[in-house]
């Protein structure tokens, strides 16, 4: 009885810690409600591409440590409790809740990746060091290699699960009673069944292959290619009436031509009517010396024949 006690104890005490919200509250400092930007989402990765990469890692350092220091206040009052292990992941859990479904925020926080790599750091700390090296190595491969945040986030929630049962059927939870261990395996299993969940949008991008690569921006921002409005505007200086209108079937625009440009059209202009009026003149006095020749010619033969 008192064991179920404290599991639930242990859950409140991780929803409370997993409460705050650091990608929220970071967002307030920028005077920036990360709730209406990006995502929606108010984990690390909304928070890096919106406030930036020193914005998200800021925001993945406390969410992280908000799981170890909720195992760590737990430990401090029943570490010595041969289930510790078990009750060290309902406090896990409690933190994923908390993190994932804040109550103040209508229950839409993050999507617990950052929360849950406080849980592995912490197994790794209290029991293999694997535990904590091969997720690691496997998000931040994945990460590097194909610059996919969720499909990295993915596959620490499947190693963590792996490595966790791979360490307690070796007989890491040595001491523990055997329903407690396979109920500590549950709860691991509901954490990344969670993780899953709560990146079903992302997975269902990345099979389409219109998941957002890390460094990259969303259709929609500064990527988008720029006006053409803003393509024609030049350094030189301008007047508006050297604004010419033209439009087309989707959108008007002005084109600002600069003096340069307008001088040299000008010049143009200018010479080229010069031309045609010189070839024109040519013209003429060539037409006017043909009639001079033919005459002449006419009149040396009328000679020829009187004579």
């Amino acid at each position: 009885m008192m064991l179920v006690v404290l599991r639930l104890v242990c859950l409140i005490i991780g929803y409370g810690f997993g409460l705050f919200q650091a990608g929220f509250l970071v967002g307030k400092i920028y005077h920036i409600d990360i709730r209406k930007e990006g995502s929606g989402n108010s984990g690390t990765t909304n928070a890096m591409r919106v406030l930036g990469v020193k914005a998200g890692l800021i925001t993945f350092f406390i969410d992280a440590i908000k799981c170890v220091a909720a195992i760590f206040l737990v430990r401090a009052f029943w570490g010595d409790n041969d289930s510790f292990m078990m009750l060290a992941m309902y406090t896990g859990l409690g933190v994923t809740l908390g993190h994932n479904f804040p109550f103040y925020m209508d229950f839409k926080g993050g999507k617990g990746i950052a929360a849950m790599s406080g849980l592995v750091i912490m197994m790794g700390l209290l029991t293999s060091p694997w535990i904590l090296i091969v997720p690691a190595f496997a998000f931040f491969s994945c990460a590097i290699l194909t610059r996919f945040v969720s499909l990295g986030s993915l596959q620490v929630s499947v190693l963590f699960l792996f490595m966790v049962i791979f360490y307690g059927e070796m007989g890491g939870f040595y001491g523990m009673p055997r329903e407690n261990v396979i109920e500590l395996y549950i709860v691991v299993l509901l954490l990344a069944a969670l993780a899953w969940y709560r990146h079903l949008d992302n997975i269902k991008r990345l099979f389409k292959g219109e998941e957002n690569r890390f460094g990259s921006k969303k259709a929609g921002e500064d990527d988008q290619p720029r006006s053409k409005e803003e393509l024609y505007d030049w350094d030189d200086e301008d007047d508006e009436s050297d604004d010419i209108e033209t439009t087309t079937s989707k959108l008007t625009f002005k084109p600002r031509l600069s003096r340069r440009t307008l001088v040299e059209e000008d010049e143009k202009k200018y010479y080229g009517e010069e031309v045609g009026s010189k070839i024109e003149d040519l013209k003429e006095k060539l037409s006017s010396l043909r009639g001079r020749f033919r005459g002449n010619r006419l009149g040396k033969t009328s000679n020829d024949e009187d004579a």
